[in-house]
């Protein structure tokens, strides 16, 4: 089941717009806006499928609008309004909408329809420091909220009694050092030592103290 793409459901919502003086961050080509381009093409299908699913199977569907810059507009209205509007473009019963503004540094998730009543606020908080922030605060967006979407959606389905017929998102970890890479610092901190020791004297002395006092990194 694929998401409507219907010019009238975009015109209205072009149309609600221009009353209300915003732009919604709603995505109409799939269920993912990135602005940015934070998400790969290959999270972005995943997404998209999962969405898919979990509105087939719970009759919620789930979207991302990975913004650049709010500007002035009121972070937790706008999220919400957007929720409500992809309800209305998916043809929903309820609507999960993550919202991310990178120059803010702000990610609001907001539950319309059904979905709010399946999934309480502190359910979706709990979620969010789990799986959203540290992966956005290692700037890993994309796996970030992937991850995010898949945790939510299975807990709606979860209270919904049904399964999902989608893979957990491959959320990619960071290879352990080698042996190689070992060798490699060991070679650079020998070599920084032999240098500090064949400095003359002088030069040594004086420059005790350079790593002294604090300061931002």
């Amino acid at each position: 089941m694929r998401l409507p793409h219907i010019n009238g459901f975009i015109a209205a919502a072009v149309f609600v717009a221009t009353l209300t003086g915003i732009a919604l961050a709603t995505p109409y080509e799939s269920s993912v806006l990135d602005e940015d381009h934070l998400m790969s093409a290959v999270q972005v299908e995943s997404f998209d499928k999962l969405s898919e699913e979990l509105l087939r199977k719970t009759g919620i569907s789930m979207a991302a609008s990975l913004l650049d810059d709010l500007r002035s507009r009121d972070a937790r209205t706008y999220a919400r309004q957007s929720a409500e509007e992809w309800k209305t473009l998916s043809q929903a019963d309820g609507a999960i909408m993550i919202l991310l503004a990178l120059k803010q540094r702000r990610s609001i998730v907001e539950a319309a329809g059904t979905a709010s009543q399946v999934l309480s606020g502190k359910e979706i908080e709990r979620i969010q420091q789990q799986k959203l922030f540290p992966a956005f605060r290692q700037t890993k967006y994309g796996e970030g909220v992937l991850a995010f979407a898949y945790a939510v959606a299975t807990e709606i389905a979860r209270e919904k009694g049904v399964t999902l017929e989608v893979d957990a998102p491959n959320v990619s970890e960071e290879a352990p050092m080698t042996v190689r890479g070992w060798i490699f610092i060991f070679a650079v901190f020998a070599t920084l030592l032999l240098l500090r020791y064949l400095r003359p004297k002088k030069e040594r002395h004086l420059s005790r103290g350079d790593f002294g006092g604090g300061g931002r990194w």
